[in-house]
């Protein structure tokens, strides 16, 4: 008799799904309680005293990328997220937290990409992303608007380690060995 490995019996072709949608619906329940929160700290400063999120205009564009406005944090993705999220919810803070918590998602997800590139074990990746997904210390950036420079950061950092290990792992094509380079800068 053959003992197949799978302890969930989920079909093959469907784990990787399954472990995404599980993946969301306990990101979304451990960060839900966040939605409700108001404008916090940094996000004074960030968000409702800065002029430059208002609208959008070379000046501000220009404000934004080349850090004459003073913020936390010189992050000129953030400041563009920012810029594009008031033009869309202006004062409202629930709409930013669910932002958060939908690009935090996005960093578990690409972490359950990234150690499944790494270790070819399904099991291994989502457990991983599980704990990384649930663990107390990213409360504060996730729950807090202006720790959404750091979750950008993280992104593009993890895509550039994804596109590095595509081009080392046969896929030689230099379009992954810049691709990465590009989204390391922008990470940092």
């Amino acid at each position: 008799m053959k003992i197949e490995n799978n302890p969930y019996n989920i079909p093959e072709k469907y784990r990787d799904p399954a472990y995404i949608v599980l993946l969301i619906i306990i990101t979304l329940i451990t960060f839900c309680n966040s939605f409700y929160n108001d404008f916090a700290w940094e996000d004074e400063r960030d968000i409702i005293n800065n002029p430059y999120i208002r609208n959008v205009s070379a000046e501000n564009l220009d404000q934004i990328l080349f850090k004459k406005y003073d913020t936390s944090i010189y992050q000129p993705v953030s400041g563009i997220t920012t810029l594009i999220a008031f033009q869309l919810w202006g004062l409202n803070p629930m709409y930013y937290h669910i932002w958060s918590v939908v690009i935090y998602t996005i960093n578990v997800i690409l972490i359950y990409f990234f150690i499944l590139s790494i270790t070819k074990n399904r099991e291994k990746s989502f457990l991983t992303s599980l704990f990384f997904s649930i663990h107390p210390i990213h409360s504060e950036v996730v729950s807090a608007i202006f720790g959404s420079c750091y979750i950008y950061s993280f992104i593009f950092l993890i895509m550039s380690f994804l596109c590095f290990i595509k081009y080392i792992q046969g896929e030689k094509k230099k379009i992954f060995y810049l691709l990465s380079i590009f989204l390391y800068f922008i990470s940092i």
